[in-house]
C-alpha cells in the first residue's frame, strides 16, 4: 500500500528530471549550433547582437570577407553589394526610429507591471539587473538618440 502512495511522487520526479534533461540538451545543442554557425559564417552582423560579444564586424561581402570568399565575389560585386546594404541599413534604421517609441512604451509598461509585484528591495535589485543587462535603456535603437529625436537627413 505504501508503494502506491510513492509511485505518483516518483513519476512526477522522473517527469521533472526528464524535463530538466531535455532543457539541458536543448541548451547544449543551441550553444553548439551557435558556435558552429559562428565558425562557418562569423558572428551576427553589427547591430544584430554580435557586437556585444564579438566587437565590430568586418564587411561580410568584401572579397576577403566570409561571404565574399564563399561566393567568390569580385571587387565590383562587393562594392555594389556594399552600396545596397548601406542604403537598406539606412531605411531599416528609419523604420526602427518610427517603431521604437511603441516598443519602448510596451517594454516600460511590462517593466512597471513587474515592479509593482516586487517588494522595494526586490525592485531595487531588478533595476540593477536591468541596468547591468540592458545598459541602453531609455535610449534609441542600438544605443542611438532618444525616441522622438528627428532622424538625420539622408546623405
Amino acid at each position: 500500500m505504501s508503494g502506491e502512495s510513492t509511485r505518483p511522487r516518483s513519476v512526477k520526479l522522473l517527469a521533472a528530471l526528464c524535463l530538466v534533461a531535455v532543457f539541458a540538451a536543448g541548451f547544449l545543442v543551441g550553444a553548439a549550433a551557435t558556435r558552429a554557425h559562428d565558425r562557418q559564417w562569423g558572428p551576427p552582423p553589427f547591430g544584430m547582437g554580435g557586437e556585444a560579444h564579438h566587437g565590430p564586424r568586418p564587411n561580410l561581402f568584401a572579397p576577403d570577407g566570409p561571404l565574399g570568399q564563399r561566393l567568390h565575389l569580385t571587387h565590383a560585386q562587393a562594392d555594389s553589394i556594399d552600396r545596397i546594404v548601406k542604403r537598406d541599413q539606412r531605411e531599416a534604421e528609419q523604420m526602427m526610429r518610427a517603431f521604437h517609441p511603441r516598443l519602448r512604451a510596451h517594454f516600460d509598461s511590462t517593466t512597471a507591471a513587474i515592479g509593482a509585484v516586487l517588494t522595494p528591495p526586490q525592485r531595487a535589485e531588478f533595476e540593477r539587473f536591468l541596468e547591468r543587462h540592458h545598459p541602453r535603456r531609455g535610449r534609441g535603437p542600438a544605443g542611438g538618440p532618444p525616441p522622438g529625436t528627428p532622424p538625420p537627413e539622408p546623405r
